[in-house]
């Protein structure tokens, strides 16, 4: 209609192209606009931007796939549980036939390590995503990040003793 009105005009013609191009622009830049979940940290651990590929990468991890992210922590919390209760009943094997229960042992220790080796990425995950303390909402922030740093903590000092 807008064309009809004025013909073939070579400039209208230019500024309609213009006009498109940059509306095709205005739509890729809006595909590709970081959605940030109000993460207020700007640059966690004084390192990684909110641009930093590294810390997209966990986002993406940690929020964009929070479902499947929070199932997998959960599937190795229970297998974890699973083995506390495992760990109870070694000890009473081990008076009954020691080398089945050093055995046993060896691999209860060998789970402890691969857990808090995950557990401790999951924590390196998350911190790196939100923020480690300083702003608001960051990781230590949250009271379950808290327990969880706690638990990372206290694990890795125990896998160091054990190892």
């Amino acid at each position: 209609m807008f064309i009809d009105k004025f013909g073939d005009d070579p400039e209208i013609k230019i500024l309609l192209e213009m006009a498109s191009m940059a509306e095709k622009k205005a739509k890729e830049n809006q595909k590709q606009t970081y959605r940030d979940f109000n993460i207020r940290c700007q640059n966690s651990y004084f390192i990684f931007s909110k641009r930093n590929k590294i810390r997209k990468f966990f986002k993406w991890i940690c929020l964009d796939n929070e479902k499947q992210f929070d199932k997998f922590i959960l599937t190795f919390i229970i297998f974890g549980s699973i083995k506390l209760g495992i760990d109870s009943y070694i000890q009473e094997y081990h008076r009954q036939n020691y080398h089945w229960a050093g055995v046993a042992n060896g691999i209860s220790q060998f789970c402890d390590m691969i857990l808090t080796w995950l557990f401790f990425v999951e924590f390196l995950i998350k911190s790196i995503t939100y923020g480690f303390v300083i702003e608001s909402g960051s990781y230590l922030r949250d009271n379950w990040c808290k327990m969880d740093f706690i638990i990372v903590c206290v694990s890795m000092i125990n896998v160091s003793m054990a190892s």
